[in-house]
């Protein structure tokens, strides 16, 4: 079998790839032959499949740094569709992540842009101009669900019940040409440091200095994300002035940067690669986010133990960590007395909890993701 995988950029760190990625790399009975990786941007065959024997070609869409990302979408589409005798060849099954072009014979729903749309200016603050763009951008990606998802005989795989729900509410799809499969987490990487956190916090510390002032004896609350969808504003707005934050992620208005900069015990960090010791460290991950089509960050969150505040509706990853002990779900706009109940998390706590979710987590693995994907393709 050989697949062609169509994203915009293909990075192990970034959630919709490295969900992709993972599904390829659990395929069942070695029935992958080649896999051809379609998009602008993306790392080393060797990083993205190390340990694999089929075969792997990397088709480069050209003009990676087009700009708008209207403009870098139109073409992308134009370019695959051009393209499509070359990368669609016989026998091959072409999968696109969303809308980004519309050759596939399966999507993998990653966002839902209708849903967004109807919640953007709701929960997004932003310039007049910039505004007026995202209005725009935001009603081409729906125009292009709705020209795309109408395709006679496509396919598709949803990340979770809700965004499945939102779709069948507007596209007319057969029973038999969907499946839902849960994202997972690698318990190997995320899962409860045996380290003491004083030990692992004065190790931060030496790789981001930002974080030179925190207080390892008092609570540390982790929040990561793009600033204004995954709910940066309301939580600020909410915490109170003595408590301790690290931010990772990146922020969509220059307003909020300065919130977060100008904050005393505030610490924003705008990337790193090891976000699982960060999880190890703190004692809380908050998550108010407003939309979240799956979260893996929700579930490598869970896999270490710590406790969650986590907003339940639109958020796929809650569908799968319900009522469990350390777990509490929120209102993003009414969250004030949950956070001043965070407290220091000692290291018997987050392995006990690590253990516990760790069982829990068992019964939605790769694998088992993958063993849905083979048999949902080859039927």
């Amino acid at each position: 079998m050989k697949l062609n995988i169509i994203v915009h950029d293909c990075y192990p760190n970034i959630g919709h790839t490295k969900a992709m990625l993972e599904i390829i790399r659990n395929w069942p009975n070695k029935e992958i032959k080649e896999v051809q990786i379609v998009c602008y941007t993306t790392e080393s065959k060797e990083v993205l499949f190390p340990n694999e024997e089929f075969q792997v070609t990397l088709f480069k869409v050209p003009f990676p740094n087009l700009k708008p990302f209207l403009l870098k979408s139109l073409f992308f589409q134009f370019y695959t569709w051009l393209y499509k005798a070359k990368i669609k060849t016989k026998g091959s099954v072409t999968i696109t992540i969303g809308t980004c072009s519309f050759i596939g014979d399966i999507v993998n729903i990653q966002f839902f842009h209708h849903s967004w749309e109807k919640l953007y200016h709701q929960v997004v603050s932003t310039s007049f101009l910039k505004g007026i763009y995202k209005s725009v951008l935001l009603k081409y990606l729906s125009f292009c669900e709705t020209l795309y998802y109408r395709k006679e005989g496509l396919k598709f795989i949803f990340l979770s019940n809700f965004i499945k729900e939102d779709m069948l509410t507007m596209f007319p799809i057969k029973e038999s040409h969907y499946r839902v499969a849960y994202s997972s987490v690698n318990v190997d990487k995320f899962h409860p440091s045996d380290k003491e956190r004083q030990v692992l916090i004065r190790e931060l510390k030496t790789k981001y200095p930002i974080l030179e002032s925190i207080n390892a004896d008092r609570p540390i609350i982790l929040f990561a994300g793009a600033y204004e969808r995954k709910g940066l504003r309301p939580l600020l707005e909410q915490l109170s002035s003595d408590q301790q934050l690290i931010i990772l992620g990146s922020g969509e208005t220059n307003l909020l940067k300065e919130r977060v900069q100008n904050r005393k015990g505030v610490f924003p960090i705008p990337f790193t690669n090891e976000i699982e010791v960060f999880f190890q460290t703190c004692d809380c991950f908050v998550f108010p986010t407003f939309f979240e089509p799956f979260g893996l960050v929700v579930l490598e969150a869970f896999a270490t133990g710590i406790n969650l505040f986590v907003t339940k509706e639109k958020v796929g990853a809650s569908e799968l960590i319900g009522n469990h002990k350390g777990v509490q779900f929120i209102d993003p706009t009414e969250m004030s007395n949950s956070l001043q109940s965070i407290k220091v998390l000692n290291k018997e706590d987050r392995q006990k909890q690590g253990l516990e979710r760790a069982e829990i987590l068992k019964l939605n693995s790769w694998k088992s993701s993958a063993e849905i994907w083979q048999k949902f393709i080859t039927s």
